[in-house]
Formats: structure tokens, sequence, C-alpha cells
């Protein structure tokens, strides 16, 4: 330890989290996993993205192909569902040389080949219509939408817009990028390392200088959420770049940037909090869906997804991890990717299951369905919508269900929540220009935002440092009892330590001042001498349960 401690000594004051990324040898060594094609570095056993063990190999290289025996009988982990779904869609040039998305044809769902072998022994006119329109489409799945955000005189703030996305426009950026599509394209084809690396060299060189102003929130902690927002959408263009401080209302704390991750942390549970009314965490509890009910939650609820997004825009320019999975489908709302039908299993896996017997069976109309579909308010009474006009007088028929299946597919993960999703984006992108979050996948964005969740005690202790009188004792009790902690319990100990649940996919040497800077004394645990290890034991699992807030000068 004494080497690292040297080893830190010697990085110039000026070191910054940029710097640390950008000279990350590791990126040299990078594993492929058999599942998600993700690039891990090789410390890692498993994948960084979706947990695959590295021994882990495909059956066969086309166990993701159409063959329906052979994806029920894999044996890759079911995490791993919306992992492999990364490369579905492409970005390919038409014959006038623009980039437009075109779905892989070997992402048939296995489920829609069992229909069209099912619908083979069968003779009737609607299931040879019905067999018609699935290989037309290549699958229910291959219904997919792409949106994007359009700029008119009517709407100079933009609005969002939604279309097929079979052969839509797929550039990654505006015509007044700075950046042309060829790099963007080629940025986008490199390892999630060398990404990030340049995601966090443009953002870095976005950052205005603290000698020309600083951004300063003063929070009342029991009206967090309204002051945050409210001032996040005050600050002009140039203040959304500038050094962040935080300053808690009658509070003596001085913002070394302990204040700016605690604020980090409050705003994350509240915002991301079910009965604040603005997301509602899905059926599988993986992901913050957009609650399409948010105008009971607030009149001005649109302004609060304003300010949301530029909260999440400036944890991602302040490289701070928050514990916020948005459903997928958000995910690639942001990132203008393809949403197709098998994507609604991330939000309302009910629902899904429905439609889908609905689409492999026939003779619907004994369920007297019609064009509706039924909205929960948050007042607990429920409203009927039609999907089209004059909707309840249309009932569902094998001859339309298709129609009907694609509309409650767009209503769910779009058009309910379009408003929502436009102002969440135009925050966002105020801070984060759209381009430099193009050359990610959705999985890769949670990855940026969240960070990874498996916390390396071997890791944390490479890159740990120590000052004063050393207790070899004190620390070998320490690591012994870090490495039998549970994940969670680490995570509440990395919480306490760092403000940030989660680490960087660098790893540890890339946590970072909120300014950036490298700074190991700013991030610490003062660590008592304790006669035994037993009486460790007791103090460490009193402070990972305690719900520690605030920050004193003394």
């Amino acid at each position: 330890m004494e080497a690292n401690f040297l080893r830190q000594q010697a990085l110039p004051e000026t070191m910054l989290r940029q710097d640390v990324i950008a000279s990350d040898q590791d990126m040299n060594n990078l594993w492929e996993c058999e599942v998600c094609s993700f690039k891990s570095y090789d410390a890692h056993t498993t994948c960084m993205l979706c947990g695959t063990d590295r021994s882990f190999k495909m059956i066969e290289k086309t166990a993701r192909a159409v063959d329906e025996s052979t994806s029920e009988h894999s044996n890759a982990p079911s995490s791993a569902s919306s992992t492999r779904r990364r490369h579905e869609w492409s970005r390919q040039r038409n014959d006038d040389g623009e980039l437009i998305w075109v779905r892989k044809k070997h992402y048939m769902d296995r489920k829609a080949l069992k229909s069209l072998r099912n619908l083979d022994s069968l003779r009737s006119q609607s299931s040879a219509s019905l067999r018609d329109s699935i290989l037309s489409n290549g699958s229910v799945n291959s219904v997919g939408i792409v949106s994007r955000i359009v700029v008119s005189p009517k709407n100079p703030t933009g609005r969002l817009s939604l279309e097929a996305a079979e052969g839509a426009l797929a550039t990654r950026g505006s015509d007044s990028s700075e950046f042309s599509q060829d790099e963007l394209e080629q940025v986008g084809s490199l390892p999630f390392q060398q990404k990030h690396a340049w995601f966090v060299q443009h953002t870095a060189a976005m950052e205005v200088p603290w000698e020309y102003g600083h951004l300063l929130l003063e929070i009342e902690r029991d009206n967090l959420l309204h002051n945050s927002c409210e001032q996040l959408l005050w600050a002009t263009p140039d203040q959304l770049h500038q050094s962040l401080r935080i300053k808690f209302a009658n509070e003596p704390g001085v913002d070394a940037g302990g204040l700016v991750r605690e604020w980090f942390t409050l705003m994350t549970k509240e915002v991301f909090d079910d009965t604040t009314g603005l997301f509602y965490r899905c059926g599988n509890g993986d992901g913050l869906m957009i609650n399409s009910a948010s105008a009971e939650a607030s009149v001005d609820h649109l302004m609060y997804y304003q300010a949301i997004g530029r909260f999440i825009g400036r944890a991602l320019f302040e490289g701070i991890l928050i514990d916020a999975h948005l459903a997928l489908p958000v995910c690639k709302h942001i990132l203008g990717i393809p949403i197709t039908f098998s994507d609604l299993e991330f939000v309302d896996n009910d629902l899904y299951k429905n439609l889908k017997w609905l689409r492999d069976n026939t003779g619907v109309e004994s369920l007297a369905l019609d064009f509706t579909v039924n909205v929960d308010q948050m007042s607990d009474k429920t409203k009927v919508v039609d999907l089209v006009p004059n909707g309840s007088n249309i009932p569902v028929t094998d001859e339309n269900k298709m129609e009907y299946i694609t509309l409650r597919f767009k209503w769910i993960v779009a058009t309910s929540i379009s408003q929502q999703l436009g102002s969440l984006m135009q925050g966002l992108f105020s801070i984060i220009p759209k381009e430099l979050l193009s050359v990610f996948d959705h999985q890769e964005l949670e990855l940026l935002i969240c960070g990874i969740p498996d916390i390396d005690v071997m890791d944390w202790k490479t890159h740990t440092i120590y000052v004063g009188e050393r207790d070899e004792r004190a620390i070998a009790w320490f690591w012994n009892i870090v490495h039998e902690f549970s994940n969670e319990q680490k995570a509440r100990l990395l919480q306490f330590t760092t403000g940030s649940a989660r680490v960087p996919v660098q790893g540890f040497k890339a946590l970072t001042m909120n300014d950036g800077r490298i700074c190991p004394f700013a991030i610490h645990i003062d660590l008592p001498r304790y006669d035994t290890e037993k009486d460790l034991r007791i103090a460490l699992s009193l402070v990972i349960q305690m719900e520690v807030t605030g920050f004193t000068i003394e």
C-alpha cells in the first residue's frame, strides 16, 4: 500500500477525471461477452454489462438467431435479455447515402416463428392473412418506432415526433453539430471504454472556468425538489456548464464536494419516488418509467420534467453516478434508438404477455375488446381513451388485431408520455448535446448514469491510501469485514464514504471530486482504533444502517 501512496502522491495536482480515463491502460486488454458483445476489463470475471460469466460460451454462434430450439434451450442468463438486443437495429446507408435504421433479420422473435409454424397447419383465410402480416413485418417485434425532437416556429423549444423506425433517418446529430456523421459513426463503433473517454474529453471542454463564475443552488431541505427544479430552470446556458456548488439553508456546511454528492443522492430519491407522481417503478422492479398521469401531481409537471432532464444531464456532466435506472424505452427515446414491441416487456410484462397471446391465437372477437385503453389516474379513477377516433365503437377482430396490438404498444411506450419525454429530453440536451450521447446504446447509457452495480473489493483496496500512523492489524480487519459484506452492505459503506453507492466503469481510480479532480484525500474514512475485529464489525454495521445527511465545518 505504501507504493500506492507514493504513486498517488506523485500525481500532479491538475490530474482530472478525463486524464485518468484517457490514460487508462486497461483499455488495451478487454474481453468480449458471448451474450451481449460488450467488452469488459480483463480483471473482471463477469460481463460488466449483463453479468454473464466470462467462461460462458454459446452453444452455437447462431444462438441469437431465429431458431426457436436454440433460443429456448440456451443456458444464457435471463438477465441478459435486454442486453442481447443492443444490436437489434443498425444504421446503414441507403442509395442516397443517408443513414437509416434497419432491423437485423436474425432478431425475429421466436414466438413469431412459432406463430408461423402453427399458422402453416391452418388453412383459414384469417390465418393466411395474419401469416402474410407477420412475414411482411418480420414479426410483431419488427414494429418499431423512433422519436426525435422537431423544432419549428410554432414550437421553438421543440416537440417530440414519432415515426416508423424501419427506414427512418438515423443521423446521430444535427446539421449544426461540430461533429461529422463519419466521426460519430467511427466513435460509435468503438468499445464502451473508448467511447466514454471521448465523451468525457468533450464534456470537460464545455466546462466554464471557475474564475468566470459558478452555479450556486441554495436549497431548503424540506422543499428540496421544488427549490432544486426551480433554480435549475432559472440557470442560463452558461451557468449550466459552470462549476456546481450547493448550500443548504441554515446550515454551515462548506461544499468541498460532499454537499454536491449529497444533493444528487437526495434529489434522486425524491425525483424517482413513486409518491412524487413523476415516475413509477415498472412491474419487474428493474426500471423507472414516466408517469402518464403526471399532470395530476402538478400543473407544472412538464417544467419538472425539463428540470429533471437538466438534473440527469448535470450528473453526466459531473461524472456523478445516480441510482436512476430509467426504463429501457426511456433510454432508447433519449438516444433516438428504435423501440420495438418486445421492449414493452420491460415496462408492463403482463400486458406484453397478453398482447402476445392475442397475436398468437385466433377468435379474439370473443374477448369483446375495442380500440380503447383504460388509463389509471392517481386519484384511483380510470379514464377511457380512444386509440383511434371513435375507437369505443370499433371491435378488435382477427383481421385488425395487429393494428390494435401496435396501438397499445405505442400508447404505453410513447404516445401517452410524449409531452413528458419531450420536456425531459429538452432539459437533458441543454447540458449534454445529443450527438455526444448518440454514440452509446441504451445499455451503455445506463452504465454512464448508474455505473456498475458490483463492487470489486480488490480494486477498492488497490486504490486506497493510508494517512497517519498505520495499524496493519486494523487494516486487515477492515478489509476482511468488507470482503464478507453483502453487495448491498458494500454499497452502503461506499455511499457513506464517497456519496455514491456505485463505482465508475473504470473502477475506483476514477472516483473524483465534484469538479473532476482526482483527490483521494477528499473521499476517506477515519478509522478509530478498536480492540477486536468484532468491535470494528459492529461499528461498520452501525455506520451502514445510518441515514447520515449534512456536512459541517467541524
